[in-house]
């Protein structure tokens, strides 16, 4: 199939692209549902989605702007959600605000690569371990020797799972405020301590917020640019061969 919007030809590598990206989450969404009935729907998805953004260019175009700044007019005069707007999403969506237990973790690392061996790294890393025991401060020997120097070593705060199984291992089973010993990853090797530690359940509404006032603006946005591009179809010319 190809279309031409207002005579223009759409992109078919554009479709096709935009089909992948939208395949996942549909086949999520759509879950037991016949594998044709899928993509059909990501094929015809994907080709109104194109056409919706070759609308707005256009529209864009005859004003003399790009889509940025057309997107700016159209959502100039909304206003920001409501306190009461940002309690009721929070009340009816609590279980996307659930955080696991995390914990705080600064390490110092010797990276084994081209330029340094294992038995070098483990040198390097022995080394590190000696000025802890005798005193030296963490921060201060991460940012001396380790790969990565910088900000003491810290790597903030992290679930189970987002750092490579063989870091996990050692990290969790520390106490707040232990140091491990000298471990090894695919990386190389390393010397952690946990800094905090923070249980998991659902976030405080004070510390999601911004992050609901954001969502809800910016679906507040694409619903008002959604109008705008119905409008711009009722008065085009999409023709499919």
């Amino acid at each position: 199939m190809s279309t031409r919007v207002n005579g223009e030809l759409l992109n078919e590598e554009e479709v096709q692209a935009e089909e992948q990206a939208i395949l996942p989450r549909l086949a999520e969404a759509m879950r037991g549902e016949p594998r044709k009935a899928i993509l059909d729907r990501a094929r015809e998805w994907s080709r109104e989605n194109v056409i919706d953004r070759v609308l707005l260019r256009q529209a864009a175009e005859r004003e003399g702007i790009d889509v940025a700044a057309l997107t700016d007019r159209i959502t100039a005069k909304l206003a920001r959600p409501k306190a009461t707007e940002l309690t009721d999403y929070y009340r009816r969506n609590t279980s996307q605000f659930y955080a696991p237990d995390r914990i705080r973790v600064s390490h110092i690392v010797c990276d084994i690569n081209e330029s340094t061996s294992e038995e070098q790294a483990l040198a390097v890393i022995e080394s590190a371990a000696a000025r802890l025991a005798a005193g030296e401060d963490f921060g201060a020997v991460a940012d001396g020797m380790s790969s990565c120097p910088g900000n003491g070593g810290d790597l903030g705060f992290f679930p189970r799972g987002e750092m490579v199984p063989e870091f996990d291992q050692v990290v969790f089973h520390l106490a707040v405020g232990q140091v491990s010993p000298v471990f090894r990853t695919p990386f190389g090797y390393h010397i952690a301590r946990v800094s905090e530690a923070r249980e998991g359940g659902v976030r405080k509404f004070e510390e999601v917020r911004e992050v609901i006032a954001h969502l809800l603006y910016n679906e507040k946005k694409q619903r008002a640019v959604d109008r705008h591009i119905d409008r711009f179809r009722a008065s085009s010319a999409i023709e499919h061969t």
